[in-house]
This record gives C-alpha cells, sequence and structure tokens, in this order.
C-alpha cells in the first residue's frame, strides 16, 4: 500500500506571523505523497506551479519552531543563512531529511515555506484532503490556482502587495482614472525583465496549462541533482562559470536565458545547473 496522498493549498502571505494571505490571493492547490522529500519537493513541484525559478533562491520551511533550512546551496541567498534574524540561534534542521508528510499530518495543519532568504517570499501550506493509502497514487498534479506569482528578485511579499496588488485593487475599483492606470503600469514594467517572467508583466494572468507543462517537465527533469544548485552568471564571458563541483556521473548543462537588466553586456544571463550523466561501458 503506499502512503497516502495530500491535497495541498499553497498561497502566499504578507508574514510568517500573522499568517495573513496578499490581496488578491496567490494560491495553488496540488496534489503530491505524504512521502515526498521537502527539498525535491521545492524544486520539482513547488517552484514550477508557483511560477519561481528552480533553484535560483534559497529557502526554509518552518513549522513549531523548527527550521529546515536548505544550506548545501550556490545561491546568491545562501550567505543570509549566518545573518539571518530569524534564523539566529536556532537549530538548523536539513530538508533533504524530512517529508512534507512530517509536517503535515491532519488535514487543517499549516506550516511555513520563505523562498528566498535575501528579500523573503513568505508561504503558507496548508493541508486541506488527506487520502488514505488504499485509495493514493503518488501522482504529483496540480488541480487549481490564481494569479502568477511575484517577479524574482522583487523584494518580498510586503513589497509586492504594496506596489503591484494594493494598485490592481484600485485598479479594478476605478478602471478609467488614469493615473491609478498609469502608475500600475509602470510597476509592472519595472518587472519585465525578471528570471520568472517572459515578455510583458501580468500580474493577474495564471494559465493551468503552462503549470501542468512547467510541472511534467521538472518532474522528468535529472538537472538539478543533489548538492548541485544552478548558479548563474550575467554577461558574455568565455568560462562564465567555476565548474569544479560536478561529481563523478554527472555534467553540466550550460544555457542562456535572457534578462533585460544585462543589456549592456550582452542581455543574458547564463545558467549553469546539473543532470546525471552515466556511462555504462561493455566489452565484448
Amino acid at each position: 500500500m503506499l502512503p497516502p496522498d495530500y491535497i495541498v493549498r499553497i498561497s502566499l502571505i504578507r508574514d510568517e506571523e500573522t499568517l495573513i494571505e496578499l490581496n488578491p490571493p496567490i494560491w495553488r492547490r496540488f496534489k503530491i505523497s505524504s512521502a515526498v522529500n521537502l527539498d525535491l519537493m521545492v524544486d520539482k513541484i513547488i517552484s514550477p506551479i508557483m511560477g519561481w525559478e528552480r533553484n535560483y533562491h534559497t529557502y526554509y520551511f518552518k513549522l513549531d519552531g523548527k527550521y529546515y533550512v536548505q544550506q548545501d546551496s550556490q545561491a546568491s541567498d545562501a550567505v543570509n543563512i549566518s545573518s539571518n534574524e530569524i534564523l539566529k540561534d536556532k537549530t538548523l534542521l536539513k530538508p533533504e531529511d524530512a517529508v512534507i508528510g512530517d509536517l503535515l499530518k491532519k488535514e487543517g495543519d499549516k506550516c511555513i515555506y520563505n523562498y528566498d532568504l535575501g528579500d523573503n517570499f513568505f508561504h503558507v501550506l496548508e493541508l486541506e484532503t488527506i487520502i488514505p493509502g488504499d485509495e493514493s497514487d503518488g501522482k504529483v498534479i496540480i488541480m487549481g490556482g490564481e494569479l502568477r506569482c511575484p517577479n524574482e528578485d522583487g523584494d518580498g511579499s510586503a513589497t509586492y502587495q504594496t506596489e503591484i496588488l494594493d494598485h490592481l485593487l484600485k485598479k479594478r475599483e476605478n478602471p478609467k482614472d488614469d493615473t491609478i492606470c498609469r502608475k500600475f503600469a509602470w510597476d509592472c514594467f519595472k518587472r519585465r525583465g525578471a528570471l520568472n517572467v517572459n515578455g510583458s508583466f501580468r500580474p493577474e494572468e495564471f494559465d493551468i496549462e503552462e503549470h501542468r507543462i512547467a510541472l511534467a517537465k521538472a518532474l522528468r527533469d535529472r538537472n538539478s541533482t543533489r548538492n548541485t544548485t544552478k548558479t548563474f552568471s550575467a554577461g558574455r564571458t568565455s568560462h562564465p562559470l567555476p565548474l569544479s563541483y560536478a561529481k563523478l556521473g554527472q555534467k553540466h548543462i550550460i544555457t542562456k536565458k535572457q534578462d533585460d537588466r544585462f543589456d549592456h553586456i550582452g542581455g543574458y544571463i547564463t545558467m549553469v545547473s546539473t543532470m546525471l550523466h552515466i556511462v555504462i561501458c561493455i566489452s565484448c
């Protein structure tokens, strides 16, 4: 018999103390096995269904004073782990040593997920339904959601509320107010160059089929293997990043992604991720 499956709702919140959702809410509902490792869940499930760039920033889960912090990371914000006031003097556990069923055990249980320890995008995960093991299938499914997630490097949940969502609400109430519409358009325009934004930044857009495709790609992707997070470099260089952290049985994949912030040095950001690369030799 398989472990129970969970139906979980994840949404962005203003801070981890009040658990107040952003308004209007940015949420997703998904099905997942209760036995899925936290680190794997972030990389292959939460990131694609929310719309975050996989392994761009580090994170932690919080429950009852316990912090499951991604520490083995080369992400730029990993430097904040030692200086983060929230994490100061705390015992830090490893997310790869825990499963979601360790944090959410009964319907109604909640835990905190904080993405990007520099900007702090706070989320809350709530266990809505438990599917018993004799009815579970272990499949991961995105079931619904609303609004796109914020832009990467966007100064956190609170800033996104005041700079985007508050203006969106005002625009909905006063669609013909030119001042409000121009302010909203300008704040959206400034976010067009983020890594997780393709083209214009439209806060209200949510295409579940696009997220299903992203989820399926992440689940079957062998990239981002353990201990080999993606790293980034901007501009045109012949050797953009040191490639010393690939291990036996792994190889690097280098790709380029358009990023308008770097127009002055080529207009793209170079990404290095790692995949399993096992070669089997059979001698006659």
